[in-house]
């Protein structure tokens, strides 16, 4: 997907999304978003991760976290294992 983007042009950081969120100053975000992260890290990353967003948003910003979804019956059951780095089911709620 990088190789994708680039073609495109776009502004893109290929970086260890812990490290790449100290780059931004406090309050610098309107919207931060993640797709398919949180179920590929421990808690305590989690913890740092969302602590982090929280400084680079802005006070009334929003964080987007989405994730695979434990809800449906075949993923839980089957396919969220199948991918070796999914080791953490969150709960929707």
């Amino acid at each position: 997907m990088v190789n994708d983007c680039k073609k495109l042009n776009l502004n893109i950081k290929h970086k260890d999304a812990l490290l790449l969120l100290d780059e931004f100053s406090r309050n610098s975000f309107s919207r931060v978003s993640t797709f398919h992260v949180i179920e590929n890290i421990n808690h305590e990353n989690i913890k740092e991760l969302l602590s982090k967003c929280k400084r680079i948003l802005k006070p009334d910003g929003l964080l987007i976290l989405e994730k695979t979804s434990i809800d449906n019956l075949i993923v839980s059951s089957k396919s969220f294992y199948v991918d070796p780095t999914h080791i953490n089911p969150i709960h929707p709620d």
